[in-house]
Formats: C-alpha cells, sequence, structure tokens
C-alpha cells in the first residue's frame, strides 16, 4: 500500500500557524489583507518561503522578456526537424534559458505515439509552456511549515503564475531500491490541472492523474533523472530534471 508520506510531513494542526502559498504570493504583490503582513513581521518561516517566491518571480519576469533570444516557433520547428540552424545552434552555445527548452522540446518531440501529437503540444507550448525552474526548499525545515516537507525526502518546490507544485522522494514501500513520487499541486487559478506525464532515461513514459485532494504519484521508480508535464489538454507546465540518486 502506498504510503502519503505529505500526512506524516505536514500535520492538519500546523496549516493554521503559517500562511498559505496563495496569501504569501499575494504580498507580494500588495493584494494580501493587513493580517497576512502583520504575520510576515514576526514569521522567519514565512519570511523565508516569500523570499523563495519573490526570486522566482524575478527568474520568470527575465524569462518571459528575451528579445535577442530565438522564438518559441523557431525552436519548436527546429526540434520538430532533429537539428538548429547555424545561428540557433550559436546562440544555444551561450544561452542557458534556451538551451532548457531547447532540451525540453526535443525531449517531447521522442514521446510515443500514445501520446498527443508533438504538433498539438508545441501549439499549447506557443502560448502556455512555463519553464519552470526548481527550487530547493529551505533547510533545516521546520515540521509546522506547511508545503515545505522534511529534509528526509528532499523536496523540489515550482513556481509558475498558475500553480505552485511540490515534489518529494521516498524509498518504495513495495519494492527496495525502487522509489515512489509524490506531487502536491498548489492551484492558484480556476484551471483543472489533471494529467501528469513521468518520463526519463530509466522509464517508459508513465502516466497519472491529480486527484480531489491535489495529490499524484508514481511508484517502484529506479534511480535516474526523470521530467513532468502537467495539463489540462490548453496549458502545459514543464517541470524538469528531478533526480532520484
Amino acid at each position: 500500500m502506498r504510503t502519503n508520506f505529505w500526512s506524516k510531513t505536514m500535520p492538519k494542526q500546523t496549516l493554521l500557524t503559517h500562511l498559505t502559498p496563495e496569501v504569501i504570493m499575494q504580498t507580494l504583490y500588495g493584494d494580501a489583507p493587513p493580517t497576512a503582513y502583520e504575520h510576515l513581521a514576526i514569521c522567519p518561516a514565512c519570511q523565508a518561503s516569500r523570499q523563495e517566491m519573490r526570486m522566482a518571480l524575478v527568474a520568470l519576469t527575465q524569462n518571459l522578456f528575451r528579445a535577442p533570444c530565438p522564438s518559441p516557433d523557431e525552436l519548436s520547428e527546429a526540434a520538430m526537424q532533429g537539428t538548429a540552424s547555424l545561428h540557433i545552434a550559436q546562440h544555444l552555445a551561450k544561452c542557458a534559458d534556451c538551451r532548457a527548452e531547447w532540451h525540453m522540446l526535443t525531449h517531447l518531440a521522442q514521446l510515443p505515439l500514445a501520446c498527443p501529437s508533438f504538433a498539438t503540444l508545441t501549439d499549447a507550448l506557443r502560448a502556455h509552456m512555463r519553464v519552470l525552474r526548481a527550487t530547493p526548499a529551505s533547510a533545516p525545515m521546520p515540521d509546522t511549515a506547511p508545503l515545505r516537507g522534511a529534509q528526509a525526502i528532499a523536496p523540489y518546490l515550482f513556481h509558475t503564475d498558475i500553480a505552485d507544485i511540490m515534489i518529494g522522494i521516498a524509498p518504495s514501500d513495495e519494492m527496495p531500491n525502487r522509489y515512489q513520487m509524490q506531487g502536491m499541486l498548489i492551484n492558484k487559478t480556476n484551471q483543472r490541472l489533471r494529467n501528469v506525464l513521468l518520463y526519463g532515461t530509466a522509464t517508459p513514459v508513465l502516466n497519472s492523474e491529480i486527484d480531489d485532494e491535489a495529490l499524484f504519484a508514481f511508484d517502484n521508480l529506479p534511480t535516474g533523472t526523470y521530467n513532468l508535464l502537467i495539463s489540462d489538454g490548453e496549458t502545459a507546465l514543464y517541470l524538469p530534471d528531478i533526480a532520484i540518486a
């Protein structure tokens, strides 16, 4: 039976002691209630979480205004062809952001035919895709901090303007030398993100679904580096380079 380790690391009774991620995000835009700012003034844990979110927003803003970079259309077309033109190749050699997008697009081009076609995915990517950057959660993390997990499961925290996603890894309950990956999605909009694809060098493409408690999971995974694609059919969130070692 699968163990829900979120329930172990985040007791329900402690959720009232800290601001939720949604409220912390509102403080960055000046939309939070006055009591939120009063809490921030005396809570180091929420101050640290707010700083992480602020840094993620800065990185996202920088990513959205990359005027010298090739357009998403150019990168998508080159990825479908499997080769980059000379000027794109020269740009990829010096731009880490475009290299990350190129890595994502070339991986999507290799998805099996049972998945949505690459053309369909790239149409969605051009308008909606967010290239998420993993932000390691602060350590040591207090047990009372909601959505910050525990040191033992080495969580990854991803931010977008659509949702925050936390990924945790723990040893499998069913097989030795295997792991389970559990995710928790904190939706910031009314979009219903449901479908989750996982793919990497060590496994075929696997799929899961986000349940009514905003959780999803994959079991019995070998060590390796994995990528996740979370979508609702129109919007796709890409979470790269989740390592199980």
